[in-house]
């Protein structure tokens, strides 16, 4: 016995209208995507900077971990040459059109990872460093940024030996420091 529900033929014009207008809207939908891309800059280098000399002041250290303004002033000029900008440092304020005070502000110690039979004797500490950073200009009447908060974090382990440990991580945070102020004053806010 035969079914009386049958699909009824379908015809070759419409096959081909439907393949017509599924090609229709995809090139429309390519065209439109390319379209609507071709103004988009990413990081076209046309906006620049309103200074191109800059003058660090004395870094602040108003924290107990030792030697960071040491370390930090040695690792900034070094990653404001590696960093892609036009910035030149300058050797007085006097010679710069802009000004950079920094002030190392906070800096905490979290314990992170300690032995179960032992709590007193933790093994990883999280270190957390925040500066304080402020932009002008030479002049102080342009103010780029004030008081901008900068704020690195890195894992400490100890072996046994904390003072160790500490000697030999506050390069590294203050590296990853001098990275993160470069990376603030030379964006284009």
């Amino acid at each position: 016995m035969k079914s009386s529900l049958t699909n009824p033929p379908e015809s070759a014009w419409s096959g081909n209208f439907l393949r017509v207008v599924r090609r229709f809207f995809a090139i429309a939908f390519i065209g439109l995507a390319l379209g609507g891309c071709q103004n988009y800059r990413l990081g076209s280098g046309e906006e620049t900077l309103p200074f191109s000399s800059l003058y660090i002041e004395s870094i602040l250290n108003r924290t107990t971990l030792p030697q960071a303004e040491v370390h930090l002033t040695q690792q900034l000029p070094v990653e404001f040459n590696r960093a892609p900008t036009s910035v030149s440092l300058a050797n007085s304020p006097e010679a710069a059109e802009a000004i950079l005070q920094i002030r190392i502000s906070d800096f905490r110690r979290l314990r992170k990872v300690a032995q179960e039979e032992d709590t007193g004797l933790t093994r990883k500490f999280e270190w957390v460093v925040r500066a304080n950073a402020t932009l002008q200009s030479q002049d102080g009447t342009q103010v780029f940024f004030a008081d901008r908060p900068i704020t690195v974090r890195t894992d400490v382990f100890d072996e046994g030996d904390i003072l160790t440990a500490e000697v030999a991580a506050t390069p590294l945070i203050t590296q990853e420091l001098a990275e993160a102020i470069v990376r603030e004053v030379t964006q284009v806010w």
